[in-house]
């Protein structure tokens, strides 16, 4: 093993600095902004492109930064930050500029390679928490844990999972760094397993790539990470939906059926899937003329119905299908080293599905000729309408068996071993759908939903945490901080197969209904909403149970319809969340420490989230639980969204938790834009929006987005962004509604502000300076084009006037000294 030696010399090159190190090493500093550093090591001098396709960005304007040196040391500094090389031997230090340290390497272990692995070691400073890294059963805070980086289907140690993203976070005292180890190799991230005194991250040799985000917030690293790995896509509204699953729905009357019961009751529901039973003995990318006879007429009937159907395809295709032969003689399969294709089995092919012997082979999607080959196998599947596409299997998995490290794939000539890069597999697979679904309708947004994924791939798919079990504590409870941590690492559009997708502890067992609702109740907070099951084909010689709502009985159906519209009724503050992500990273869902840095009490809840800014989420996660403690984290007040209760932040409050009710608490200052109750999304126009307003003495603001949901016209100032400003305490109020921004104008409409917990006074509220008129009942407002109602038993003030889409204001003022506080800017 040989540890990093001394600096020898130094030169700089435009934004790089290049170290010489005694022997052949070099070290490579490239400052991309003032926050960001690529670090580049090559232990034996020669640096070479990284195979991983996880950045994006590469032409970053050129940043502003100053070297100095001593005999001792090199100080780079830019004006967030200040990189410290020692020279005896090489150290790197990111530090502030006050001169407190970031991070910085392990002075006695530093940097070391030999020819199985390259290692670097971070000093851990008192107090840090580690988090991130993607996908991980465990709790969000890291510390303590050693993590293999590799894809793999499975729950179970070592510490994989199916996707991986190599980006962690350090905190302390509020105060945020990270670091992204851009590197597709069977590494390990060592936090602090070995040591309390410091971490390690490693590869399986040759050169190692890092980059360092100076920080200091979660929100601007998580900014620059996706600025450096692209944007996560903006998704089509109805994607944003509730979406329902089945391995399999099958025959396509099956379908038909469960889509009429979705209208029937009355159940929303955007999606339906066609899992891999509409498939013939698993010929890719075909229907089954015996169970899908007619799939044009089928696909056209869902769609009259307001459904999107989306289909599963795989990276492999059985040795029986039509298309294998193709690709065989084409050489498009992946190979073993010895350069034979690589066969495996699938046991459900060979066993249910007719398949002689179940073999199969994975398509290689790191060569171009392969893409563009199955590319053009999509075009009639694809005329058939369906609406997405769900990759599936794609970590590249053969059913739990390892395939030989050094499978090769094929990069267009530059072969590299499966172990050096099968993690990305599914992204090249992702974009490649993405690629295929736009090309053939190039004026709608694709959706494509991944199992396995890698850095990058919130630019082009959904994500989900594969097949969990129903299980209270496995799987339910560990999803939360899974999907959690998924989030701040750059893919917000995430979540679990609702209710659990195997039966537990034996497959063909039924779903715990508690564990059913609980879990919907939670569920419908999750960015990517879909509720999964195995139902192993509908193959009678093991049949496994449905689990659609209506199937536990009418309480149970009727708390999920309930808890489902409030997702569709809050689509207009979600679609807002999802662009928000699109523009910045910011998480739809995500951990509380998130909007409260400060309060360090945060780090210890990995179950409760904030859904966007103003609601924080507490499921209910343990079975029989007529009451439920959550902690509210310091700094705000928080209100019951049930009852209206008042809470002061810092402290846990114990609320009543019947099984129709999930504790929900909104940020005093709220302004939450919710719209009407819809079947689908695009049924019926937004004719009235409400902004419902928790009044705070502190001035808050919301931004709402909208867009026609579908078309690429957003890019091109498709939009119309209305911005919402609000201050109230006790009886005086004001917001103020901005000009709308963009030239998509939405549906003519009426406001509908709803000022909750309005302390009973009869101030009649003036729009602009003019007095609205006041209604006795609320069916008496609901006639009027204009005016206010108060709704003295819910404490609620609703306040009614046309969206002319021009800068208004609000006011309601006791006195002219209380109207000038509560004024908000620009109204």
């Amino acid at each position: 093993m040989t540890t990093i030696a001394d600096v020898v010399s130094l030169a700089r090159e435009g934004q790089n600095i290049l170290f010489n190190i005694r022997g052949k090493a070099r070290v490579q500093l490239t400052i991309l902004t003032a926050d960001l550093v690529r670090v580049q090591i090559a232990p034996q001098g020669a640096f070479k492109s990284n195979v991983s396709r996880a950045v994006v960005k590469t032409d970053w304007p050129a940043a502003e930064f100053e070297v100095s040196e001593t005999r001792d040391q090199v100080i780079i500094a830019t004006s967030v930050m200040q990189l410290i090389v020692r020279k005896k031997p090489f150290v790197l230090e990111c530090r502030d500029l006050s001169g407190k340290l970031i991070v910085g390497d392990d002075p006695k272990r530093r940097i070391r390679w030999d020819n199985g692995r390259t290692e670097v070691f971070k000093t851990t400073q008192p107090g840090e928490k580690y988090i991130g890294l993607g996908w991980r059963p465990q709790r969000l805070v890291r510390n303590g844990r050693k993590f293999v980086m590799r894809n793999r289907s499975s729950y179970e140690p070592p510490e994989t999972f199916n996707a991986e993203v190599p980006l962690w976070y350090g905190l302390r005292r509020g105060r945020a760094y990270a670091i992204f180890f851009d590197d597709t190799s069977w590494g390990t991230i060592d936090v602090g397993a070995s040591s309390r005194r410091y971490m390690s991250f490693r590869n399986l040799g040759g050169n190692l790539d890092y980059y360092i985000f100076a920080g200091p917030t979660m929100a601007g690293i998580l900014d620059r990470f996706t600025e450096l790995t692209g944007r996560p896509f903006m998704p089509p509204r109805w994607a944003v939906g509730y979406q329902q699953c089945r391995w399999s729905y099958t025959p396509q009357s099956q379908l038909l059926e469960i889509a009429g019961e979705f209208r029937r009751r009355k159940i929303p529901c955007d999606c339906l899937y066609l899992d891999i039973d509409y498939m013939p003995n698993g010929h890719a990318l075909t229907f089954d003329p015996k169970t899908f006879p007619k799939p044009v007429a089928l696909l056209r009937r869902l769609h009259g119905q307001g459904f999107r159907v989306i289909a599963n395809i795989s990276p492999l295709l059985v040795r029986s299908d039509p298309k294998f032969g193709q690709a065989l003689r084409r050489g498009l399969f992946l190979k073993t080293a010895r350069g034979k294709v690589l066969i495996g089995r699938h046991f459900y092919w060979k066993e249910f599905r007719g398949d002689k012997t179940g073999e199969c082979a994975w398509l290689d999607f790191t060569r171009t000729a392969v893409r563009e080959w199955w590319a053009h196998r999509h075009r009639a599947f694809l005329r058939t309408g369906v609406d997405g596409i769900w990759n599936d299997l794609n970590e590249p998995e053969e059913m739990g068996k390892d395939w030989p490290s050094d499978v090769k794939y094929g990069f267009d000539g530059r072969p590299v071993d499966h172990c050096r890069t099968s993690p990305q597999y599914s992204l090249i697979q992702a974009e490649m759908s993405c690629d295929i679904l736009r090309k053939h309708r190039p004026r709608q947004r694709p959706y494509v939903i991944s199992r396995g994924g890698y850095a990058g791939i919130q630019r082009c798919a959904a994500l989900w945490t594969g097949d969990n079990k129903s299980g209270w504590v496995n799987d339910f409870k560990r999803n939360i901080p899974m999907g959690l941590s998924m989030s701040i690492c750059g893919n917000p559009h995430n979540g679990h197969d609702i209710g659990g997708f195997f039966g537990q502890p034996k497959h063909e067992d039924p779903i715990d209904p508690e564990l059913y609702v609980r879990w919907m109740q939670a569920g419908v907070f999750n960015p990517f909403c879909r509720q999964h099951h195995d139902g192993f084909g509908n193959n009678p010689r093991m049949p496994r149970p449905f689990t659609e709502p209506w199937r536990f009985g009418p309480e149970i159906e009727a708390i999920c319809r309930r808890f489902i519209e409030m997702r569709y009724r809050l689509m207009p503050y979600l679609y807002t969340l999802f662009h928000n992500a699109h523009q910045t990273g910011e998480p739809v869902q995500r951990p509380t420490f998130w909007d409260f840095p400060q309060d360090p009490l945060t780090l210890r809840h990995d179950y409760d989230f904030m859904f966007g800014p103003f609601m924080l989420v507490s499921p209910v996660t343990r079975p029989g639980a007529s009451t439920w403690d959550t902690y509210l984290p310091a700094g705000t007040q928080w209100i019951n969204w049930w009852d209206e209760s008042v809470y002061p932040g810092g402290r846990t409050v114990t609320t009543k938790t019947p099984l129709d009710r999930l504790p929900i608490f909104v940020r005093a200052g709220a302004i939450i834009p919710t719209g009407p109750f819809s079947q689908y999304e695009g049924q019926q126009p937004l004719d009235t929006l409400t902004l419902d307003a928790y009044p705070s003495a502190n001035p808050s603001s919301f931004t709402l987005y909208e867009d026609d949901g579908i078309s690429w016209d957003y890019l091109k100032g498709g939009y119309c962004k209305t911005h919402y400003q609000m201050r109230g305490t006790g009886d005086a109020f004001a917001t103020g509604i901005g000009a709308r921004q963009g030239s998509f104008v939405p549906t003519p409409r009426k406001y509908l502000l709803k000022i909750h917990r309005w302390p009973g006074s009869t101030l009649a509220p003036r729009l602009n300076g003019k007095r609205l008129p006041g209604y006795a009942t609320r069916a008496a407002l609901d006639a009027a084009e204009s005016g206010y109602f108060i709704d003295s038993v819910a404490s609620i003030m609703q306040i009614k006037f046309a969206d002319n889409g021009l800068a208004m204001s609000v006011t309601l003022r006791p006195s002219a000294s209380t109207a000038a506080q509560t004024q908000p800017a620009g109204c």
